[in-house]
């Protein structure tokens, strides 16, 4: 329509909407080359709508067609468009086509047995293109795997298969594995020279298998031969290789050609009797160049033996056979054995005294020697007469001397070991003599001896002579008693009762006395007043100490080195006191006392005093005071006057009993108060003594006045059940104020008039809930007798209080993340005066954060805090919440809200082992959300593989899921107590191949750190650790410092997929052994060594002689030659071995311990 004004044109107008039509897309298949992919398969567009017109494009666009759609045979992203019309819908088809492997396979080298194959090595495959996973088969249908391509041990055709996504190539591989001949070598009988030795005899190489063609050569590389095998005439090392086609064995073989020994004998020493002759020592046979089995005879023929050739015990003339490898020597021996003279017996003359002579007796073999020492010093010699006595003297003797037989000697010496020990006797001694004087006169002491125990003492006290027996811990006592004078003792004579030794001594002690002290008293005024004092004064011994009594107390002084103390004060006395001595100490070591009795007395005078005392203590300005008083024992007395704000113009301040003391008094400050303080004290006529002083207060209050008063209202506007506080002051101070309160529309529960002397407190209470109320105080102010006019104080207005909040019915409860007016709304209750506010504060919170204070005049009031929990238990948060009008606040409540916490599910990345070649998953793994006992849980589990997560398992209390598929991960827990949820972090699932095989690798055999390295092969978890034994896992695949033996590693990978075992051997020799047949160390042998390598070790002496060959297979060597022991020493060996396929030589040597 078209409208101007009034007039208007209306038309027609035609709209069309044509239908666009609407295409799904499906990806096709992905193919391996050189097969194409058709994309205008109907397949590839179901589902689409409209059924428009489709064509085919390299572009968004639709700008490039596609050349042929029926075959594209590149990979990448197309375009169709479906058309209707003028519209039409173009969408993206992805097109993949994998590239197919090529495999060029190049045949491993042939090897010898019992060497493998790996036909996994990379260069079985170098030049194949486009490289996916290798996989092995003993077949071309690939149907059976090879169970360990990385070492193949037998000829044949197998297959490697390359793989990349769904496309494969499989090709054939030829392995070659030639026979390796095996040969046993037993060496020949040794023999003596000049004869020769045939190594080429068939004994030698007896056992062997296959049949190879034998050479004989010098050394272990073959590369010197031996001239002529038949007839060998030199000992040693020899090798024989066996050989077929390009494999051959080689081994050592040992010759041994023996000389005949020469042979020296040289005669042993003689011996004397009991002692034997050992022929078999090596110095008889000493010189000799070589020495083999040796045997011993009685005579030349060889036809008796010795019976014990060690302990030879007869004279004569004996034969010894020196036996090597079959040739033997035989010289003579002469063995020489002389008598030996015989020891008696030692005596002595013990006991003897310090200083007298010991004297040794001894008889033995007549004219022999005796040779002995004296108190351990040098060796010294006696001859024995013709009939076999002698002495030995030592002169002064002062201690025990002790004789030590060591040997007699006739040309033949016997060592004899004995000894004879003469006691001495120590002289009796004094140690101390000693008093425990000084000692008082009039009293005892004592002098105590000490010295040797169980000895008398010989002494004089005094000129007095007497004697003591020491006890048995040498001590002895002298007392004296009564002692006037000093006592003096000298001691002369100590003899051992015992022993009966005794000394001269002259030790000597002398016991001081101590004279007794004296001492007096006297007063310096004999009369004092009631409850006066005076001086004492004392003399006597100088520096003394003096006790007295007043027959209530103890006193003591201590008298001055001129012997006086003056000037005691004593206390002040109320009756007659008598002060008396007691006793008197001197200051001596020991103190000395004596007991006195002297004495001395003072009286005391009548005293006046005062009764009927009668005053008022407050007084207004202006006004007279009214004391009055009665006078005891006395009609004198004495007063004063303090006075504090008082005119003193016509205020006398004092006088005695002639003076009035009734006075008018004025205030000089008339707002302050004043202050009249009274003395006033008895005396007896002319002075001597006062009388107990009387001292009183009287308050001179002033006049108040209101305009010296201020009232102060702490607030005009309180709340219903408020307290209305009024403070009141001014001055004079010390004011009281009586006062009453005028309500209006009030109540009070306490009194509405009172006395204060600053504040009114008192509480009101409006009648009408929705009204306020008023009240004021008219208040008097008093000054102790003294009243001031009425004041009226300012209007109060008392306010009503709204109405408190309505508690819930039930406790809120959310789940933390929620907010708290999610489930809460706060309500006011009766009163519900326009305009209140309601306020909230956290009084406390368990367990959750984020609780807030506020406010709001919005009602129902909303708190809007969002809470969390802070643990896995239960929280809560105890609000504070009141209503408030202006300044007036409803009942406080508290509301308890109550959050949940959020289950918190955790997993852990994890993995699933599926076999590489197969691809059968042959261990799943467990999705754990965590321990969710003790509730009532369900768990959802989602997956996603790529596409979106897909919901796979719904459980109840089960917080596990077992997965056997490579994916993403999550779980949603939900709580069905609370109906809270939470949801847990993703995870990834992945596939672990497991490894598929180890390789050891065993270096530095023969020594104390042998080095183990691992290799492991096959699998896609670099994630590896090695175990040793029974040792702890680690991560590194070397082990060092590895002790020879046999032992296990163990190979394991992170996820549990990997398990792998072989066994190693470490190569190491015992450093000695003990062939004493107790069954520990009894044989020696190399351990670690492999006999299929047909390993030989060769013993050999400090010469270089070959004494045994062994196997390490073998018991080891036991220790003996020929049958016989061979003695304790160093023996060397060599050993030839194979490490790592490196043939190696080690030597070194033993010892051999009996």
């Amino acid at each position: 329509m078209n409208a101007q004004g009034s007039c208007s044109d209306i038309q027609p107008v035609e709209v069309t909407i044509n239908p666009t039509p609407s295409l799904v897309i499906t990806d096709p298949a992905s193919v391996c080359s050189p097969t194409t992919i058709d994309i205008t398969d109907p397949a590839v567009t179901a589902g689409s709508t409209l059924g428009g017109t489709l064509s085919y494009w390299e572009d968004a666009a639709g700008t490039i067609a596609v050349s042929d759609p029926t075959a594209i045979d590149v990979s990448g992203t197309y375009y169709i468009m479906s058309s209707l019309g003028s519209c039409s819908d173009i969408q993206p088809v992805v097109v993949t086509i994998n590239a197919t492997p090529s495999l060029v396979i190049t045949d491993p080298s042939a090897v010898c047995s019992p060497n493998t194959v790996d036909i996994t090595d990379p260069a079985v495959t170098s030049g194949s293109t486009n490289l996916g996973t290798f996989s092995y088969w003993e077949d071309a249908a690939a149907t059976v795997a090879v169970s360990d391509p990385t070492a193949i041990d037998i000829s044949g055709t197998y297959y490697i298969m390359n793989a990349q996504g769904s496309c494969s190539d499989i090709q054939p591989v030829e392995v070659t594995i030639n026979p390796t001949p095996s040969l046993v070598i037993t060496d020949p009988a040794s023999v003596c020279s000049p004869t020769t030795i045939d190594i080429t005899d068939p004994a030698v190489t007896a056992g062997s298998t296959l049949g190879g063609t034998l050479s004989y050569w010098e050394d272990a590389a073959g590369t010197i031969v031996v001239s002529d095998p038949t007839a060998i005439d030199v000992s040693g090392t020899y090798y024989i290789m066996s050989s077929l086609g390009s494999c051959s064995d080689i081994q050592p073989v040992t010759v041994t050609i023996n000389s005949v020994p020469g042979f020296v004998v040289n005669d042993p020493a003689s011996v004397c009797t009991p002692s034997t002759v050992d022929i078999t020592d090596p110095a008889v046979t000493s010189g000799s160049t070589t020495i083999g089995t040796l045997s011993y005879w009685e005579d030349a023929a060889a036809t008796v033996a010795v019976s014990d050739p060690t302990a030879i015990d007869a004279g004569g003339t004996y034969y010894i056979m020196n036996s090597v490898n079959g040739c033997a020597a035989m010289e003579a021996v002469n063995v020489t054995i002389n008598a030996s003279p015989t020891f008696v017996s030692i005596s002595n003359n013990s006991p003897i005294c310090s200083g007298e002579t010991a004297t040794f007796y001894v008889e033995g073999t007549a004219n022999a020697y005796v040779a002995y020492t004296i108190d351990g010093g040098s060796s010294t010699q006696v001859q024995l007469d013709t009939s076999g006595q002698g002495s030995i003297s030592v002169n002064n003797a002062t201690s025990d001397v002790v004789v030590n037989i060591i040997s007699i000697d006739n040309g033949c010496t016997v060592v004899v070991g004995q000894n004879s020990t003469v006691t001495v006797n120590p002289l009796p001694s004094i140690t101390s003599v000693t008093n425990d004087g000084p000692v008082c006169e009039g009293t005892s002491g004592s002098f105590t001896i000490t010295g040797t125990p169980g000895s008398e003492v010989e002494y004089t006290l005094n000129g007095t002579p007497g004697s003591v027996t020491l006890s048995s811990s040498g001590t002895g006592s002298v007392p004296v008693a009564n002692v006037t004078v000093d006592q003096n003792l000298e001691l002369s004579m100590i003899t051992n009762l015992s022993t009966t030794c005794s000394s001269t001594v002259g030790n000597s002690s002398t016991l001081s006395v101590l004279p007794l002290p004296t001492a007096s008293i006297s007063a310096q005024s004999s009369a004092v007043c009631l409850n006066g004092a005076t001086f004492l004064d004392f003399s006597g011994t100088p520096n003394a100490t003096i006790e007295f009594t007043d027959g209530a107390s103890t006193y003591q002084v201590q008298l001055d080195a001129s012997g006086s103390y003056t000037n005691w004060a004593t206390p002040d006395l109320t009756v007659d006191t008598t002060y008396t001595l007691v006793s008197v100490t001197s200051l001596t070591t020991p103190a000395c006392v004596q007991p006195l009795g002297d004495n001395v007395t003072i009286t005391i005078n009548p005293t006046p005093s005062i009764s009927d005392l009668v005053y008022s203590d407050q007084i207004c300005n202006g006004t007279s005071t009214d004391i009055s008083f009665t006078l005891n024992n006395t009609t004198s007395y004495y007063w004063s006057a303090t006075i504090v704000n008082i005119d003193n113009t016509t205020y006398v301040q004092g006088g005695d009993e002639t003076v009035a003391i009734n006075q008018v008094v004025n205030l000089q400050d008339l707002l302050e108060v004043g202050y009249i303080t009274v003395q006033i004290t008895p005396v007896l006529s002319g002075g001597s003594c006062s009388g107990i002083e009387e001292e009183f207060t009287i308050q001179v209050n002033p006049m108040p006045d209101p305009a010296n008063i201020d009232i102060n209202i702490a607030s005009v506007s309180v709340c219903s059940g408020d307290v209305v506080e009024v403070n009141i002051s001014g001055l004079p101070t010390g004011m009281d104020f009586n006062w009453v309160a005028q309500t209006s529309g009030l109540s009070t529960t306490g009194s509405t008039s009172g006395t204060t002397d600053s504040t009114i407190s008192l509480p009101f209470t409006v009648n009408d809930p929705m009204q306020s109320g008023t009240v004021y105080f008219e208040i008097t102010p008093v000054l102790g007798t003294c009243v001031g006019p009425v004041i009226v104080s300012d209007t109060i207005t008392v306010n009503p209080i709204p109405g408190s909040i309505l508690e819930p019915t039930v406790a809120p409860e959310i789940c933390s993340g929620e907010i708290v007016y999610d489930d809460l709304d706060i309500y006011v209750g009766y009163p519900n005066i326009t305009g209140v506010e309601v306020y909230w504060e956290v009084q406390d919170a368990v367990g959750v954060t984020g609780a807030l204070p506020g406010n709001t005049n919005v009602l129902p009031a909303e708190i809007p805090d969002q809470l969390f929990t802070t643990s896995d238990s239960q929280g809560y948060v105890i609000y504070k919440v009141w209503t408030q009008l202006g300044s007036c606040m409803g009942e406080i409540k508290y509301i308890t809200v109550y959050v949940n916490p959020l289950p918190e599910p955790v997993l852990e990345d994890s993995a699933i082992c599926v076999e590489q070649v197969s691809g059968v998953v042959y261990q799943t793994t467990i999705l754990n959300a965590g321990d969710f006992s003790g509730g009532n849980y369900q768990f959802e589990w989602f997956m996603d593989d790529g596409s979106g997560p897909v919901s796979v398992a719904t459980l109840s209390n089960d917080s596990t899921l077992e997965v056997s598929e490579a994916a993403s991960y999550y779980v949603v827990v939900t709580n069905l107590d609370t109906n809270c949820e939470g949801i847990s972090n993703t995870v990834v699932v992945e596939e672990t191949n497991p490894a598929t095989n180890i390789v050891t690798t065993v270096t530095d055999a023969f020594t104390d750190s042998a080095t183990v390295v691992v290799t492991v092969s096959g699998g896609n978890n670099g994630d590896y650790l090695y175990q040793l034994d029974e040792e702890s896992l680690q991560s590194s695949n070397v082990f060092t410092g590895v002790s020879s033996g046999e032992h296990q590693i163990t190979v394991v990978d992170t996820q549990g997929c990997t398990f792998l075992q072989d066994t190693v051997t470490v190569i190491d020799y015992p450093k000695y052994f003990t062939p004493n047949g107790d069954g520990i160390h009894d044989t020696w042998n190399i351990v670690g060594l492999n006999a299929t390598d047909n390993t030989k070790i060769y013993i050999f002496d400090r010469y270089g002689k070959l004494i045994k060959q062994i196997s390490p297979e073998g018991e080891g060597w036991d220790g003996t030659y020929n049958g016989h022991p061979l003695p304790s020493t160093d023996y060397w060996f060599s050993v030839e071995y194979l490490e790592n396929q490196v043939v190696k030589e080690f030597k070194a040597h033993f010892s051999l311990k009996r």
